[in-house]
């Protein structure tokens, strides 16, 4: 028989570890650390989910307390936020001719009305046509009163304040000054800002007191806020059980309704509270 052929052995490559295909963990195979980032991120959205529950069940609870405080009151035909203990109103010559015998006497379960602002003034020249008989009446029927300026922040904001304060005899016990800017007639923030300072540092000078800034609730977020914070406010912000500020700025007075009626006055009246306790009230008065 023929030789067998020898046949030559391959040799077989060595791999090397490092070139050696690593097995992958099965998806169950978690380290320490990733169980820890796991348990963490779980603890935090679990902290906001609480935290979130928390502050609607508060928001809740709180529009649900504003609401049992707003109330009906047929005799002035309004809804009237009743966990303020001080209401008011103001007038001016577009309420005419006011019988204050009834205004003294408009009471409805246990609210009543303490205050009442009075339009004085408008612009450089105009003076109310009701102002001088509804100064007396005010307090001639015992209600603490106060006189407003209806600025015009075009119009020089000095000359506008040399006006009120030649046309109102201010008393002590009467509230300090209100300036009401509620209208831009035509011109800038800046110049709006201007006016309102130049008004009220002239009528600071002589009272001895800050005046208070009579405003809507819109006009001061969009102009006022700025600049005039730290001055005694007074809000305007009709049919809602409450009112709060963008800047979360303090209110003091709060007109909630232009729609008030008092039995045998033909005209609709401002109705406004006041944000505070009767000797808070009193440091607003000279």
């Amino acid at each position: 028989m023929p030789a067998k052929k020898k046949i030559n052995a391959v040799p077989v490559p060595r791999v090397r570890a490092s070139n050696r295909k690593r097995v992958a963990k099965p998806a169950s195979a978690v380290t320490s650390m990733e169980k820890k980032i796991i348990f963490g991120s779980s603890v935090i959205i679990l902290i906001l989910m609480v935290s979130l529950h928390i502050s609607g069940c508060f928001n809740d609870l709180k529009a649900s307390k504003l609401n049992r405080d707003y109330i009906n009151f047929p005799e002035f035909g309004i809804h009237l936020p009743t966990s303020y203990s001080i209401h008011g109103f103001d007038v001016s010559v577009h309420q005419g001719l006011l019988n204050w015998d009834l205004l003294e006497k408009a009471e409805s379960g246990n609210v009543k009305l303490d205050f009442v602002f009075i339009k004085a003034t408008e612009g450089r020249t105009k003076v109310d046509r009701y102002y001088k008989h509804n100064w007396q009446q005010a307090k001639k029927h015992g209600f603490i009163r106060g006189a407003y300026h209806y600025l015009l922040p075009n119009k020089s904001g000095k000359d506008q304040a040399k006006l009120f304060l030649k046309t109102v005899d201010l008393e002590e016990g009467d509230f300090v000054p209100v300036c009401d800017i509620e209208v831009t007639a035509g011109v800038d923030k800046e110049m709006i800002e201007q006016c309102v300072q130049d008004w009220l540092d002239t009528v600071e000078e002589t009272v001895g007191k800050k005046p208070i800034i009579y405003t809507s609730k819109k006009f001061y977020e969009s102009y006022l806020s700025d600049s005039f914070s730290d001055y005694p406010l007074w809000i305007a912000h009709y049919y809602v059980p409450g009112l709060d500020l963008e800047d979360n700025n303090k209110w003091h007075f709060w007109q909630h309704s232009d729609k008030a009626r008092i039995k045998g006055i033909s005209k609709r009246l401002d109705f406004n509270v006041f944000n505070g306790s009767m000797d808070e009230l009193n440091l607003f008065r000279i």
